[in-house]
């Protein structure tokens, strides 16, 4: 410009015509120019700003599908290699579901051999962009979800078949509607019953089937006749207390079994976790309980042996060895029967009561104590004192244990069913006493008293004894 402007003026007045057209025509190029570098510099800006767009849109899309893709082959490749194990030929243990893969797996291979790629491929990938909100953020839940969505919709024409359809397709054979109700209950129902059945680690002496209260909850499809008569055969037949439940869901038989009125010591592991618990308090003492043998606290709690106040986990008359010093134990409460510590009510009640007496004194008596001076001035024993003495001591022995004289009782577990014998009720009652050291201790503390009385009695014969001796001496 600046050079067509010096011609220009230079030669104003020799060819000033074509000076200026030269001019003129410099200047336009130079618009020209700069309105393409800036149409330039415009684009490589929308250039840069589709880069960093295109970025984005890469990490946001582009990468979780290809990331959703390759983590969905990897699932395909290991539902392939599942599908072929024995397992999931079986049907779930306690429902019978159609339509079950087994049932349907050979209509389903022959639809995908029959699929174009355009149906298998093209149509997903169309899902995937329509439904791109199901995936984009990475959510495992919702992508099963959309995953499950489009294989129902793909399938449908093979998985839409009625309960009964699939029942006919599955047993060929049973033509007549009561050859197939016999086998709806013999094939279906009665293994779903047994496959109820409590998982429960039973001890060898105790029986979930017979010794349990049991009941069965069938539900079947109100709309499948024969499915229904099944049911209430089954019922009436094998089970009376399993009740049929007709229900609104149409593609499943399901059974479920309660099982209640099992006992702590039915569990086999209760020998494992005693046998642990013993080891722990013989070795180390405190620990095994929450504050024992700590000698924490101004009450004594700290100091005491808390295991000696549980009860036994299993009863006796189930396993003997489990209860320690059972010996010792049977022969203090058969003692405490005999004399009269343990009893029935004598009001008539039926109940079976441990009898605390009041407290006695437990003086120790001697020669000393019922030695007198008759009126000539010798020493000589106080038979009237000594038979008083005597005579309280044996009305301790004979009622103390009574009602009027008793400080309070307490009752004791006696619910053994009456049905089953004499026997049995003595033996569950044993077992409750076994199973208690409270009670033990208690009975153990009142048979001391009585073997006190006892020795006051034999002190206040040897007292006499000696006494005689010494006369027949002088």
């Amino acid at each position: 410009i600046v050079q067509a402007s010096a011609d220009y003026i230079k030669s104003r007045f020799y060819n000033e015509g074509s000076a200026y057209s030269r001019y003129k025509m410099t200047v336009e190029d130079y618009i020209i120019t700069i309105n393409r570098i800036r149409e330039l510099e415009s684009a490589i800006s929308v250039m840069k700003t589709l880069k960093l767009q295109l970025d984005q849109l890469n990490q946001t899309y582009f990468v979780p599908m290809i990331e959703m893709l390759d983590n969905l082959k990897e699932t395909f490749d290991e539902d392939k290699y599942f599908l072929r194990l024995f397992e999931t030929r079986q049907a779930a243990c306690c429902s019978w579901q159609i339509p079950s893969l087994r049932d349907i797996q050979e209509r389903l291979d022959e639809t995908i051999k029959d699929l174009t790629p355009q149906s298998i491929v093209g149509n997903f990938l169309w899902e995937i962009r329509k439904e791109y909100h199901e995936w984009i953020n990475k959510d495992s839940d919702r992508i099963t979800a959309f995953i499950s969505r489009f294989m129902i919709r793909t399938f449908a024409p093979q998985m839409d078949i009625s309960l009964l359809d699939c029942l006919k397709f599955k047993f060929p054979v049973a033509i007549a509607p009561p050859m197939l109700v016999n086998i709806i209950e013999r094939e279906i129902i009665s293994p779903l019953f047994n496959n109820a059945e409590a998982t429960f680690w039973c001890a060898p002496y105790f029986s979930i089937d017979t010794d349990t209260f049991q009941l069965a909850t069938l539900s079947v499809p109100a709309s499948e006749p024969y499915v229904c008569e099944a049911a209430d055969t089954f019922r009436v037949h094998t089970s009376p207390s399993c009740v049929v439940r007709k229900t609104a869901l149409k593609d499943r038989i399901s059974m479920m079994r309660l099982f209640s009125g099992i006992p702590f010591y039915a569990y086999k592991g209760v020998d494992f976790l005693k046998a642990d618990y013993d080891i722990g308090r013989r070795n180390r003492g405190a620990g095994v309980h929450l504050y024992a043998k700590t000698g924490r606290g101004n009450d004594g709690t700290g100091d005491k042996d808390w295991g000696s106040f549980l009860p036994e986990p299993v009863p006796y008359s189930v396993d003997t060895g489990m209860t320690e010093n059972a010996d010792e134990k049977i022969r203090l409460y058969e003692r405490a029967c005999e004399l009269g510590i343990i009893g029935m009510d004598t009001w008539g009640d039926e109940r079976w009561l441990i009898k605390v007496s009041k407290s006695i004194d437990e003086k120790s008596y001697s020669l000393d104590d019922f030695i007198t001076t008759n009126p000539q001035g010798r020493s000589v024993l106080d038979k009237l004192t000594i038979n008083s003495v005597r005579s309280k001591i044996k009305d301790l022995i004979e009622h103390g244990w009574e009602d009027e004289n008793l400080e309070r009782v307490i009752i004791m577990k006696n619910d053994g069913d009456l049905r089953r014998g004499e026997k049995v009720v003595s033996s569950v009652r044993l077992d409750y006493f076994l199973a208690f050291p409270v009670q033990q201790n208690i009975v153990r503390e009142e048979v001391r008293k009585h073997d006190v009385l006892d020795d006051q009695l034999r002190q206040l014969k040897e007292i006499e004894d000696q006494y005689y001796r010494q006369c027949v001496g002088e």
